[in-house]
Protein backbone atom coordinates (compact mmCIF):
# COMPACT_ATOMS: atom_id res chain seq x y z
CA UNK A 1 0.00 0.00 0.00
CA UNK A 2 1.63 3.87 -0.90
CA UNK A 3 1.71 5.80 2.06
CA UNK A 4 -1.14 7.97 0.50
CA UNK A 5 -3.43 5.07 0.68
CA UNK A 6 -2.10 4.67 4.30
CA UNK A 7 -3.09 8.30 5.37
CA UNK A 8 -6.64 7.96 4.27
CA UNK A 9 -7.38 5.02 6.05
CA UNK A 10 -6.01 5.88 9.66
CA UNK A 11 -7.79 9.28 8.99
CA UNK A 12 -11.52 6.90 8.73
CA UNK A 13 -10.77 4.68 11.16
CA UNK A 14 -9.33 7.07 14.60
CA UNK A 15 -13.03 8.91 14.80
CA UNK A 16 -14.86 5.74 15.13
CA UNK A 17 -12.27 4.76 18.03
CA UNK A 18 -12.38 8.04 19.58
CA UNK A 19 -16.13 7.48 19.16
CA UNK A 20 -16.13 3.90 20.88
CA UNK A 21 -14.13 5.23 23.80
CA UNK A 22 -16.41 7.93 24.96
CA UNK A 23 -19.54 5.14 24.80
CA UNK A 24 -17.50 2.72 27.24
CA UNK A 25 -16.77 5.85 29.04
CA UNK A 26 -20.63 6.90 29.64
CA UNK A 27 -21.77 3.81 30.67
CA UNK A 28 -21.03 3.99 34.29
CA UNK A 29 -22.68 7.21 34.63
CA UNK A 30 -25.83 6.10 32.76
CA UNK A 31 -26.48 3.05 35.07
CA UNK A 32 -25.90 5.18 37.95
CA UNK A 33 -28.14 7.36 36.39
CA UNK A 34 -30.59 4.91 35.92
CA UNK A 35 -30.41 3.61 39.25
CA UNK A 36 -31.07 6.73 41.25
CA UNK A 37 -34.12 7.17 38.84
CA UNK A 38 -35.19 3.67 39.75
CA UNK A 39 -35.07 4.27 43.69
CA UNK A 40 -36.17 7.75 43.61
CA UNK A 41 -38.63 7.68 46.47
CA UNK A 42 -37.36 4.95 48.42
CA UNK A 43 -36.38 5.89 52.24
CA UNK A 44 -33.14 5.81 52.79
CA UNK A 45 -31.64 2.82 55.13
CA UNK A 46 -34.01 -0.15 53.47
CA UNK A 47 -35.43 -2.50 55.77
CA UNK A 48 -34.13 -0.56 59.04
CA UNK A 49 -35.86 2.95 57.79
CA UNK A 50 -39.48 0.75 57.34
CA UNK A 51 -38.80 -1.16 60.68
CA UNK A 52 -38.35 2.21 62.18
CA UNK A 53 -41.45 3.76 60.64
CA UNK A 54 -43.76 1.23 62.05
CA UNK A 55 -42.51 1.24 65.86
CA UNK A 56 -42.14 3.39 68.37
CA UNK A 57 -39.40 3.76 70.67
CA UNK A 58 -39.45 5.46 74.09
CA UNK A 59 -37.20 6.58 76.97
CA UNK A 60 -38.18 4.55 80.40
CA UNK A 61 -39.05 8.20 81.58
CA UNK A 62 -41.56 8.61 78.48
CA UNK A 63 -43.36 5.02 79.55
CA UNK A 64 -43.79 5.96 82.63
CA UNK A 65 -45.36 9.40 81.82
CA UNK A 66 -47.67 7.61 79.31
CA UNK A 67 -48.61 5.05 81.88
CA UNK A 68 -48.19 1.70 79.37
CA UNK A 69 -49.27 -1.26 80.51
CA UNK A 70 -49.03 -4.72 78.62
CA UNK A 71 -50.80 -8.15 79.14
CA UNK A 72 -49.36 -11.59 77.32
CA UNK A 73 -51.43 -13.12 74.70
CA UNK A 74 -52.68 -16.44 75.60
CA UNK A 75 -55.72 -18.88 75.13
CA UNK A 76 -58.94 -18.53 76.52
CA UNK A 77 -62.39 -18.69 75.80
CA UNK A 78 -64.64 -15.75 73.65
CA UNK A 79 -68.47 -16.10 74.47
CA UNK A 80 -70.56 -15.41 70.89
CA UNK A 81 -73.09 -12.47 71.97
CA UNK A 82 -76.47 -11.85 70.83
CA UNK A 83 -76.95 -7.92 71.46
CA UNK A 84 -80.39 -7.07 72.15
CA UNK A 85 -82.70 -4.01 73.50
CA UNK A 86 -84.36 -3.81 76.69
CA UNK A 87 -85.67 -1.84 79.43
CA UNK A 88 -85.24 -2.03 83.26
CA UNK A 89 -88.16 -3.31 85.57
CA UNK A 90 -88.84 -3.77 88.76
CA UNK A 91 -88.28 -7.62 90.19
CA UNK A 92 -92.05 -8.59 91.24
CA UNK A 93 -90.12 -11.54 93.03
CA UNK A 94 -88.31 -8.73 95.03
CA UNK A 95 -91.99 -6.45 95.31
CA UNK A 96 -94.30 -5.86 98.55
CA UNK A 97 -97.55 -3.85 97.83
CA UNK A 98 -98.33 -2.83 101.61
CA UNK A 99 -102.29 -2.45 102.28
CA UNK A 100 -103.83 -2.10 106.14
CA UNK A 101 -105.60 -5.02 106.59
CA UNK A 102 -107.86 -3.24 109.25
CA UNK A 103 -109.50 -0.01 108.12
CA UNK A 104 -108.48 3.30 110.02
CA UNK A 105 -106.70 6.80 110.31
CA UNK A 106 -103.48 7.40 110.23
CA UNK A 107 -101.70 8.95 113.38
CA UNK A 108 -98.52 8.16 112.56
CA UNK A 109 -95.73 8.14 109.20
CA UNK A 110 -92.71 6.33 110.50
CA UNK A 111 -90.37 5.96 107.29
CA UNK A 112 -90.90 8.18 104.88
CA UNK A 113 -90.23 7.97 100.67
CA UNK A 114 -87.14 6.74 100.08
CA UNK A 115 -86.52 5.29 102.96
CA UNK A 116 -84.81 1.90 103.59
CA UNK A 117 -85.73 -0.80 105.75
CA UNK A 118 -85.90 -4.13 106.40
CA UNK A 119 -88.72 -6.88 106.98
CA UNK A 120 -90.81 -6.19 109.96
CA UNK A 121 -89.96 -2.52 110.34
CA UNK A 122 -93.32 -0.40 111.34
CA UNK A 123 -94.06 1.85 108.50
CA UNK A 124 -96.38 3.94 110.16
CA UNK A 125 -99.10 3.75 112.88
CA UNK A 126 -103.27 3.34 112.29
CA UNK A 127 -105.88 3.77 114.85
CA UNK A 128 -108.40 1.91 114.19
CA UNK A 129 -112.09 1.33 115.87
CA UNK A 130 -112.52 -1.64 113.99
CA UNK A 131 -109.30 -3.33 114.99
CA UNK A 132 -110.29 -2.25 118.76
CA UNK A 133 -113.55 -3.81 118.38
CA UNK A 134 -112.11 -7.11 117.36
CA UNK A 135 -109.45 -7.28 120.27
CA UNK A 136 -112.37 -6.75 122.89
CA UNK A 137 -114.57 -9.28 120.85
CA UNK A 138 -111.65 -11.82 121.84
CA UNK A 139 -110.68 -10.56 125.49
CA UNK A 140 -114.86 -11.32 125.87
CA UNK A 141 -114.88 -14.51 124.47
CA UNK A 142 -111.38 -15.80 126.28
CA UNK A 143 -113.48 -15.08 129.57
CA UNK A 144 -116.88 -16.54 128.95
CA UNK A 145 -115.52 -19.86 127.29
CA UNK A 146 -114.22 -21.19 130.74
CA UNK A 147 -117.00 -20.27 132.58
CA UNK A 148 -119.00 -21.76 130.27
CA UNK A 149 -117.03 -25.02 130.81
CA UNK A 150 -117.20 -24.89 134.47
CA UNK A 151 -120.84 -24.39 134.39
CA UNK A 152 -121.37 -27.47 131.76
CA UNK A 153 -119.38 -29.58 134.27
CA UNK A 154 -121.04 -28.80 137.16
CA UNK A 155 -124.74 -29.19 135.26
CA UNK A 156 -123.25 -32.55 133.94
CA UNK A 157 -122.72 -33.34 138.26
CA UNK A 158 -125.71 -32.20 139.58
CA UNK A 159 -127.68 -34.12 136.39
CA UNK A 160 -125.66 -37.39 137.16
CA UNK A 161 -126.91 -36.99 140.86
CA UNK A 162 -130.69 -36.39 139.36
CA UNK A 163 -130.38 -33.13 141.13
CA UNK A 164 -131.17 -31.06 138.58
CA UNK A 165 -132.63 -32.35 134.62
CA UNK A 166 -130.90 -33.65 131.26
CA UNK A 167 -131.99 -30.43 129.42
CA UNK A 168 -130.52 -28.48 131.92
CA UNK A 169 -127.26 -30.30 131.46
CA UNK A 170 -127.48 -30.10 127.17
CA UNK A 171 -128.61 -26.07 127.58
CA UNK A 172 -125.27 -25.57 129.73
CA UNK A 173 -123.12 -28.31 126.95
CA UNK A 174 -124.64 -25.97 124.10
CA UNK A 175 -123.35 -22.47 125.71
CA UNK A 176 -119.93 -24.15 126.07
CA UNK A 177 -119.77 -25.02 122.41
CA UNK A 178 -120.95 -21.59 121.32
CA UNK A 179 -118.41 -19.74 123.86
CA UNK A 180 -115.73 -22.09 122.23
CA UNK A 181 -116.80 -21.15 118.54
CA UNK A 182 -116.81 -17.55 119.50
CA UNK A 183 -113.51 -17.68 120.95
CA UNK A 184 -111.86 -19.30 117.96
CA UNK A 185 -113.51 -17.34 115.54
CA UNK A 186 -111.82 -14.01 117.48
CA UNK A 187 -108.83 -15.68 117.45
CA UNK A 188 -108.88 -16.17 113.62
CA UNK A 189 -110.21 -12.56 113.11
CA UNK A 190 -107.00 -11.05 114.77
CA UNK A 191 -104.76 -13.60 113.06
CA UNK A 192 -106.22 -12.56 109.58
CA UNK A 193 -105.04 -9.17 110.88
CA UNK A 194 -101.29 -10.05 111.40
CA UNK A 195 -101.76 -9.77 114.87
CA UNK A 196 -101.06 -12.62 117.64
CA UNK A 197 -104.23 -13.24 119.67
CA UNK A 198 -101.75 -13.44 122.95
CA UNK A 199 -100.00 -10.62 122.29
CA UNK A 200 -103.66 -8.84 121.07
CA UNK A 201 -105.06 -9.61 124.30
CA UNK A 202 -102.42 -7.67 126.56
CA UNK A 203 -103.88 -4.03 124.87
CA UNK A 204 -107.62 -3.89 123.90
CA UNK A 205 -106.87 -0.80 121.86
CA UNK A 206 -107.26 -0.09 118.64
CA UNK A 207 -103.95 1.02 117.15
CA UNK A 208 -101.36 -0.87 115.32
CA UNK A 209 -98.59 -0.47 112.99
CA UNK A 210 -98.35 -1.38 109.11
CA UNK A 211 -94.82 -3.26 108.93
CA UNK A 212 -92.80 -3.90 105.33
CA UNK A 213 -92.52 -8.15 104.58
CA UNK A 214 -89.20 -7.65 102.40
CA UNK A 215 -86.18 -5.53 102.70
CA UNK A 216 -85.42 -2.97 100.76
CA UNK A 217 -86.72 0.91 99.44
CA UNK A 218 -90.01 3.18 99.67
CA UNK A 219 -90.13 3.54 96.01
CA UNK A 220 -94.46 5.31 96.26
CA UNK A 221 -96.33 6.08 99.11
CA UNK A 222 -100.06 7.00 99.21
CA UNK A 223 -100.25 8.19 102.74
CA UNK A 224 -100.78 11.38 104.69
CA UNK A 225 -101.35 12.10 108.46
CA UNK A 226 -105.02 12.02 109.69
CA UNK A 227 -105.43 10.45 106.72
CA UNK A 228 -108.37 7.48 106.40
CA UNK A 229 -106.94 4.20 105.01
CA UNK A 230 -108.16 0.58 104.43
CA UNK A 231 -107.73 -2.30 102.44
CA UNK A 232 -108.55 -1.31 98.97
CA UNK A 233 -105.05 0.01 98.12
CA UNK A 234 -101.38 0.16 99.09
CA UNK A 235 -100.29 2.84 101.02
CA UNK A 236 -96.80 1.78 100.62
CA UNK A 237 -94.18 -0.02 98.02
CA UNK A 238 -91.35 -1.75 99.13
CA UNK A 239 -88.77 -2.76 96.64
CA UNK A 240 -85.72 -4.62 96.87
CA UNK A 241 -83.65 -2.66 94.22
CA UNK A 242 -80.53 -5.08 94.42
CA UNK A 243 -81.95 -7.45 91.59
CA UNK A 244 -83.77 -6.47 89.21
CA UNK A 245 -84.96 -7.65 86.12
CA UNK A 246 -84.56 -6.42 82.43
CA UNK A 247 -87.19 -7.50 80.42
CA UNK A 248 -85.64 -8.01 76.43
CA UNK A 249 -86.77 -8.58 72.98
CA UNK A 250 -85.34 -11.18 70.86
CA UNK A 251 -85.70 -10.99 66.86
CA UNK A 252 -87.30 -13.70 65.06
CA UNK A 253 -84.47 -14.70 63.32
CA UNK A 254 -82.72 -15.29 66.55
CA UNK A 255 -84.87 -17.33 68.71
CA UNK A 256 -83.79 -20.39 70.30
CA UNK A 257 -80.01 -18.78 70.69
CA UNK A 258 -81.16 -17.32 74.11
CA UNK A 259 -81.70 -19.90 76.69
CA UNK A 260 -82.30 -19.89 80.27
CA UNK A 261 -79.11 -19.70 82.44
CA UNK A 262 -76.96 -17.94 80.22
CA UNK A 263 -74.62 -15.17 80.91
CA UNK A 264 -76.04 -11.55 79.77
CA UNK A 265 -74.05 -8.21 79.94
CA UNK A 266 -76.14 -5.02 80.74
CA UNK A 267 -74.91 -1.61 79.59
CA UNK A 268 -76.71 1.85 79.39
CA UNK A 269 -75.73 5.65 78.06
CA UNK A 270 -75.95 6.72 81.33
CA UNK A 271 -73.86 4.41 83.25
CA UNK A 272 -71.27 5.20 80.75
CA UNK A 273 -70.34 2.55 79.28
CA UNK A 274 -70.11 0.35 82.61
CA UNK A 275 -71.44 -3.31 82.58
CA UNK A 276 -73.77 -4.74 85.14
CA UNK A 277 -73.99 -8.47 84.93
CA UNK A 278 -76.98 -10.50 84.68
CA UNK A 279 -78.70 -14.53 83.74
CA UNK A 280 -81.30 -15.07 81.79
CA UNK A 281 -84.11 -16.32 84.15
CA UNK A 282 -87.18 -16.90 81.57
CA UNK A 283 -87.60 -17.19 78.15
CA UNK A 284 -91.07 -16.64 76.68
CA UNK A 285 -93.12 -19.53 74.82
CA UNK A 286 -94.94 -17.49 72.63
CA UNK A 287 -93.80 -14.99 69.87
CA UNK A 288 -95.67 -11.52 70.20
CA UNK A 289 -98.06 -11.02 66.65
CA UNK A 290 -97.50 -7.34 65.63
CA UNK A 291 -93.52 -6.96 66.66
CA UNK A 292 -92.71 -10.32 65.52
CA UNK A 293 -90.39 -10.96 68.99
CA UNK A 294 -89.63 -13.09 71.60
CA UNK A 295 -89.45 -11.36 75.17
CA UNK A 296 -86.84 -13.07 77.51
CA UNK A 297 -86.37 -11.65 81.08
CA UNK A 298 -82.81 -11.47 82.98
CA UNK A 299 -82.36 -11.26 86.88
CA UNK A 300 -79.24 -8.74 87.08
CA UNK A 301 -77.32 -7.74 90.11
CA UNK A 302 -77.67 -4.33 90.87
CA UNK A 303 -75.56 -3.92 93.86
CA UNK A 304 -74.70 -0.30 93.79
CA UNK A 305 -78.36 0.33 92.18
CA UNK A 306 -77.01 2.35 89.56
CA UNK A 307 -80.08 0.53 87.26
CA UNK A 308 -82.91 2.29 87.96
CA UNK A 309 -86.31 0.99 86.63
CA UNK A 310 -87.70 2.98 83.34
CA UNK A 311 -84.03 2.66 82.03
CA UNK A 312 -83.62 1.18 78.19
CA UNK A 313 -80.48 -0.76 77.99
CA UNK A 314 -78.90 -3.24 75.65
CA UNK A 315 -78.37 -6.48 76.71
CA UNK A 316 -75.46 -8.63 75.67
CA UNK A 317 -76.46 -12.72 75.84
CA UNK A 318 -73.60 -15.00 75.62
CA UNK A 319 -75.61 -17.89 73.70
CA UNK A 320 -71.74 -19.81 73.03
CA UNK A 321 -68.99 -20.42 74.21
CA UNK A 322 -65.45 -20.67 71.91
CA UNK A 323 -62.65 -22.08 73.98
CA UNK A 324 -59.09 -22.34 73.38
CA UNK A 325 -58.39 -19.73 71.15
CA UNK A 326 -55.68 -17.18 71.07
CA UNK A 327 -57.18 -13.93 72.94
CA UNK A 328 -55.51 -10.09 73.57
CA UNK A 329 -57.64 -7.93 76.46
CA UNK A 330 -60.42 -5.92 74.19
CA UNK A 331 -58.11 -2.99 75.76
CA UNK A 332 -55.27 -3.67 73.64
CA UNK A 333 -57.28 -2.95 69.98
CA UNK A 334 -57.16 0.17 68.21
CA UNK A 335 -58.82 1.15 65.17
CA UNK A 336 -56.31 2.79 62.28
CA UNK A 337 -58.09 3.73 59.32
CA UNK A 338 -59.96 0.37 58.55
CA UNK A 339 -57.11 -1.92 60.45
CA UNK A 340 -57.20 -3.29 63.57
CA UNK A 341 -53.60 -2.81 65.19
CA UNK A 342 -52.11 -3.54 68.72
CA UNK A 343 -48.28 -2.43 70.26
CA UNK A 344 -46.54 -5.22 70.78
CA UNK A 345 -43.47 -4.32 73.40
CA UNK A 346 -39.89 -5.51 71.81
CA UNK A 347 -37.80 -4.78 74.15
CA UNK A 348 -35.46 -1.73 75.16
CA UNK A 349 -38.22 0.81 74.87
CA UNK A 350 -39.12 -0.09 71.46
CA UNK A 351 -43.11 -0.99 70.35
CA UNK A 352 -43.90 -2.24 67.24
CA UNK A 353 -47.37 -1.40 65.64
CA UNK A 354 -48.98 -4.86 64.21
CA UNK A 355 -51.63 -5.80 61.77
CA UNK A 356 -54.05 -7.86 62.91
CA UNK A 357 -57.02 -9.89 62.29
CA UNK A 358 -60.46 -10.35 64.38
CA UNK A 359 -62.65 -13.32 65.12
CA UNK A 360 -64.81 -12.88 67.74
CA UNK A 361 -64.84 -10.39 70.30
CA UNK A 362 -66.58 -10.17 73.97
CA UNK A 363 -66.43 -7.18 76.13
CA UNK A 364 -63.26 -8.48 78.07
CA UNK A 365 -61.13 -10.36 75.00
CA UNK A 366 -61.09 -10.44 71.30
CA UNK A 367 -60.06 -13.53 69.26
CA UNK A 368 -56.94 -13.00 67.02
CA UNK A 369 -56.50 -15.18 64.00
CA UNK A 370 -53.54 -13.56 62.63
CA UNK A 371 -50.67 -11.13 63.35
CA UNK A 372 -49.71 -12.51 67.08
CA UNK A 373 -48.39 -15.27 69.04
CA UNK A 374 -48.90 -16.79 72.12
CA UNK A 375 -46.42 -14.82 74.79
CA UNK A 376 -46.34 -11.42 72.76
CA UNK A 377 -46.71 -8.92 74.95
CA UNK A 378 -49.45 -6.20 73.98
CA UNK A 379 -50.28 -2.96 75.19
CA UNK A 380 -53.00 -2.73 77.29
CA UNK A 381 -52.91 1.12 78.47
CA UNK A 382 -51.61 3.64 76.71
CA UNK A 383 -51.54 2.42 73.54
CA UNK A 384 -53.42 5.83 72.15
CA UNK A 385 -50.16 7.39 73.04
CA UNK A 386 -48.15 5.35 70.79
CA UNK A 387 -50.57 5.66 67.80
CA UNK A 388 -50.83 9.50 68.07
CA UNK A 389 -46.50 9.39 67.97
CA UNK A 390 -46.49 6.55 65.18
CA UNK A 391 -48.62 9.13 63.25
CA UNK A 392 -46.82 12.30 63.81
CA UNK A 393 -43.76 10.12 62.28
CA UNK A 394 -46.35 10.06 59.26
CA UNK A 395 -46.91 6.75 59.52
CA UNK A 396 -50.37 5.15 58.53
CA UNK A 397 -52.21 8.99 57.96
CA UNK A 398 -55.53 9.76 59.91
CA UNK A 399 -56.88 7.43 62.02
CA UNK A 400 -60.42 6.67 63.06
Amino acid sequence: MNRPATYLALALLVPTLLAGCDENAAAPEQAAAKAATDHAGEPEGGDHAAEAASSVTLTPAQIALADIATARVGRGEVRVPLDLTGEVVLNRQRLAYVVPRVPGYVTKIEKPIGSAVKAGDTLAVIESRELAEMKNAYLGARERAPLALSRMQREEQLWKRKVSSEQDYQDARQVYSEANVLLRTAEQNLVAVGLDPKSAALDGGGRYGVTTPIDGAIIDWNIAQGQMVGAEGAIFTVADLSRLWVMATVNIKDIGRAQVGQQAFIRTRQLGGAVQTGTVDWVGDTVDERTRTQHIRIEVDNAGRRLKPGMFVTATVFTEVKPGVLVVPAAAIQRQKDEAIVFVAAGEGRFERREVTLGLRDPQVAEVTTGLSEGDAVVTKGGFTLKSELEKSGFGGDSH
